[in-house]
């Protein structure tokens, strides 16, 4: 049995800065869909949704749907009992946000994407930025403004982006956190660990925000072939949950087999999420220092295609200043 344990750095972490030649990247857009594609990958990206509509490397498809944001989670027990409960308005709040502009343009050479969103449930600005290279991967930056946002829709449950990838997938390998962790709760070892996704799911009395691991610098989903994408972070360590259920069906599920289960695994990728709370068991939230308390919030990660478990190079890239990018849209009288 451990009786403590500690960790230090030795030294400050090496950041891959990636190559600096690459092939440039084209895109063909005819106002409904931007398409980038050469001999590695095939991406589409729909104007409408402002999103990845397919992104193909190798012609293997790694994405069942694109980024959604996200300000909520399905509610645990401390969240039911609290007293001043999580705004409702979040959990639907980045799935039902208005795209404002999407642009496309040359960056690095590779192509961006960027697009603009207003969450008008909660008066708040959000900004993506999609930089593709010509090896397929994929630099992800997202920033969102809460600066508009009413104090009672205030703080946020998490800020990051789900995504749905193939259920095949469920290889998980992590640097990070040992087991469930969360801001205030984050007494675990970091190190290299690995499970499947269904493993990486906890069990309470019933369904709940669960399984998340945190202070991630990078996680690697692939199929028994070895068939996936590593993501790795850009601006520093992000929390990550994986499972095959949806929040709608959690929420509204009492216990865990009536739950609805998705042949895709539903990945979020945060930049924090707020702790769980458990002071007491009378309706206190957790503490302000573990809660999501600034008013803006952003984070970047790679996602780099791996075939049969080999990763391609990395590319050099150069991180855009969202701060001028995410304010809120005021509302017109």
């Amino acid at each position: 049995h451990v009786l403590s344990w500690d960790q230090f750095a030795l030294n400050k972490p090496r950041i891959n800065k990636g190559r600096n030649k690459s092939a440039v990247v084209n895109w063909k857009d005819d106002g409904s869909l931007i398409m980038m594609e050469n001999d590695n990958f095939k991406i589409a990206f729909d104007r409408k949704k402002g999103m990845l509509e397919s992104y193909q490397v190798n012609g293997k498809f790694l994405i069942d749907r694109g980024a959604v944001t996200q300000f909520s989670r399905p509610w645990n027990d401390n969240e039911l009992r609290q007293w001043e409960k999580p705004s409702k308005e979040l959990d639907y709040a980045g799935k039902n946000a208005k795209i404002r502009s999407v642009h496309v343009r040359s960056k690095n050479n590779g192509a961006q994407i960027e697009v603009r969103k207003h969450a008008e449930s909660i008066k708040a600005g959000i900004v993506e930025l999609y930089t593709v290279y010509e090896n397929g991967e994929i630099i992800v930056e997202m920033a969102v403004d809460f600066k508009q946002t009413p104090k009672k829709k205030l703080p946020p449950l998490r800020v990051g982006m789900e995504w749905m990838i193939p259920g095949n997938f469920e290889q998980v390998t992590w640097f990070g956190r040992r087991g469930e962790t969360y801001r205030g709760r984050n007494f675990e070892p970091i190190g290299k660990y690995n499970g499947v996704v269904d493993n990486l799911w906890v069990d309470y009395s019933r369904p709940q925000a669960n399984g998340n691991k945190s202070d991630v610098s990078w996680a690697k989903f692939v199929s028994e072939s070895g068939n996936g994408f590593l993501i790795t972070a850009l601006t520093g360590p992000f929390g990550f949950t994986s499972r095959y259920y949806s929040s709608e069906t959690m929420r509204k599920s009492k216990y865990s087999f009536e739950m609805d289960r998705s042949d895709s695994i539903y990945l979020c990728l945060d930049v924090s999420q707020s702790g769980v709370g458990g002071i007491n068991s009378w309706a206190a939230t957790p503490l302000d220092e573990n809660r999501l308390m600034k008013k803006y919030y952003s984070y970047g990660y790679r996602i780099t295609p791996l075939l049969h478990g080999k990763v391609s190079q990395m590319n050099h890239h150069v991180r855009t200043d969202l701060t001028k990018l995410t304010k809120p849209i005021k509302e017109e009288g």
